[in-house]
């Protein structure tokens, strides 16, 4: 989406922490997108400067608060949000079909293409090669 994101995440170890996941990626897209704005376009940071409690001023790419983060326990409800995920550029008009927006994994789930990021098929359901709406 043009000003968020949804991604699910399947940690493959119970060792590793989606928390810390979410960290360094919220890290570092705001760190790239900061240095790019620094470089391209200097007078668009004052929208995104932030004045701390203790005086200071900061760049704020990620908007205050945790977002809307949540675990998914059951199949159903896996599906459930990956097809929210896939319909959401079309309810937005961005597309026609779920397939049809570049950053989406729609097309993917069809096998028609691979998207920008590799979609790990291992650990999907047998149907998962297909769209559920």
């Amino acid at each position: 989406m043009p000003e968020h994101v949804h991604l699910l995440v399947y940690p493959r170890h119970p060792k590793h922490s989606v928390a810390k996941l979410l960290h360094s990626l919220n890290t570092s897209v705001s760190v790239k997108a900061v240095n790019f704005w620094k470089e391209f376009d200097p007078a668009f940071l004052t929208n995104v400067q932030d004045h701390q409690p203790n005086g200071k001023a900061a760049y704020r790419f990620w908007q205050r608060g945790g977002g809307f983060d949540l675990n998914l326990w059951t199949p159903a409800k896996i599906w459930e949000h990956i097809d929210y995920i896939h319909a959401n550029p079309v309810r937005r008009g961005l597309c026609v079909n779920p397939e049809d927006w570049r950053w989406s994994s729609a097309a993917d789930f069809l096998g028609t293409r691979a998207g920008p990021l590799p979609l790990c098929h291992q650990h999907l359901p047998p149907d998962a090669r297909r769209l559920r709406h």
